[in-house]
């Protein structure tokens, strides 16, 4: 895949002005864009900013002064491109965020400091328009580029956390609160962002309401997903949105034992989930109380909340598990206004863990990656090209005949130059004389 980058700057007073609003106009009208992506990621790190006498920078204001310059230009990118382009707003879920969204506090007192109501959206949303797709995310991590273990090489080498939380999970976001605990890599945030502008989610989208179409990613362990399980993964955070969707699902080799893994499932890795802080924590409305296992192959968790001083069930997660994998639902038993169950996210993200701790364990076994196969084209050397005479021509071979030991010459008797000449004895009487040794 190939493509063209091109980058563009303003102050954020030229654009809070109005001095460069135009220019991005004309340069989004330029561009011919099918899609727009619009993000605040790292506004906050302005530490060159002083904004009173003393020479103390105030992070506040100039916070809110960056994001609305952000917001005012995604709000004319989006007028120059119109409706039929594909508009997606990536946000935080820190509370910051979420009070711009509800109350727009921010957007008022700018409002009011420039005169000009009409050019100063509330947040991203508002600035896209209500045809927008929102991706939501956790606190960000992940730098791209960056090498994949941290301090250089060592003897016990550590892989960074965008190397090894590749995994990615999507769900609806009105699932996720300010006080949820979850991590999202700026890698994946991008990849998902990217392909909601290609229209993966136009399809989903199209039958599910606008409420579905708010994903909140999370980043897990394990590999990087590919272009099907992308498109997987956006149609399961669709269907979740309903009373009775799937929320988590994996897949196994084999499992030696369903009675183990159900067994461990209920006794062991529920009991340790019930006491991590974000369950621990709840004190008001329904809340997770404990597990059976009605069956081999399935465990409950009930949802119960206390009215009158009497418990009533609000609705359980169904976790199946089977010979090929292991899937997890939602079931409401109480219908009133409420789509999900109080800490659910927090169980379905430690799912995916469990399947890798039982993998672990010898519990399940992992499955087989297959490899597609790429066949071979044989490669047909191309004729090398000589830029010799004699190789270029016709090479004629010598005749051995020629010379004289082709005309039948042989080797002369044996030369005397350089070799000593004896004088042989005429008779055998003639013998050299003896050397005595007196």
């Amino acid at each position: 895949m190939g493509g063209n980058v091109e980058l563009a700057g303003s102050s954020v007073e030229s654009i809070l002005d109005g001095g460069s609003i135009g220019a991005v106009g004309t340069w989004v009208a330029s561009s011919g864009a099918d899609a727009l992506i619009c993000s605040s990621d790292n506004y906050n790190n302005n530490n060159n900013n002083v904004d009173n006498e003393d020479g103390e920078v105030n992070y506040a204001v100039q916070n809110e002064k960056v994001y609305q310059a952000v917001c005012m230009a995604a709000k004319e990118a989006s007028n120059v491109l119109g409706n039929a382009c594909v508009k997606v707003a990536v946000i935080s879920q820190s509370e910051r965020e979420e009070k711009q969204n509800e109350e727009g506090s921010s957007a008022a007192f700018l409002k009011g400091l420039f005169g000009n109501d009409n050019d100063c959206p509330a947040n991203l949303c508002e600035a896209l328009g209500s045809n927008s797709l929102v991706l939501k995310h956790g606190d960000l991590f992940g730098v791209p580029g960056a090498p994949p273990f941290v301090g250089g090489p060592r003897r016990d080498p550590i892989l960074r956390e965008e190397y090894v939380l590749r995994s990615v999970r999507l769900d609806p976001a009105f699932k996720f609160g300010r006080k949820d605990s979850a991590r999202s890599s700026r890698l994946a945030v991008g990849e998902a962002a990217a392909l909601m502008a290609m229209g993966i989610c136009s399809e989903s989208s199209s039958s599910k309401s606008n409420e579905a179409t708010e994903l909140f990613v999370t980043s897990l362990p394990g590999e990087a997903l590919t272009d099907e399980e992308w498109s997987a993964e956006v149609e399961r955070a669709m269907d979740s949105s309903s009373a009775t969707g799937i929320l988590f699902e994996t897949e196994f080799a084999s499992v030696p034992s369903l009675k183990r893994l159900t067994d461990w499932v209920a006794t062991k890795w529920f009991p340790a989930i019930l006491k991590t802080y974000e369950i621990a924590t709840i004190k008001t409305g329904a809340r997770p109380v404990y597990a059976s296992s009605p069956e081999e192959g399935k465990v409950e968790i009930l949802w119960q909340k206390l009215e009158d001083f009497k418990s009533v069930n609000v609705g359980k997660l169904v976790i199946d598990i089977s010979e090929t994998g292991m899937t997890a639902r939602r079931q409401m038993i109480e219908l009133g206004g409420e789509r999900s169950l109080q800490g659910e996210n927090v169980f379905v993200r430690r799912l995916a863990d469990a399947a890798a701790q039982a993998i672990e364990k010898g519990l399940a076994v992992k499955p087989i990656v297959v490899v597609p196969v790429i066949e071979e084209v044989p490669v047909v050397p191309e004729p090398v090209v000589s830029t010799t005479v004699a190789s270029a021509g016709t090479v004629v071979k010598e005749d051995d005949s020629a010379g004289p030991r082709g005309a039948g010459a042989r080797r002369s008797s044996q030369r005397s130059r350089g070799a000593k000449r004896r004088k042989e004895p005429s008779s055998p009487e003639e013998k050299p004389p003896a050397s005595s040794g007196e």
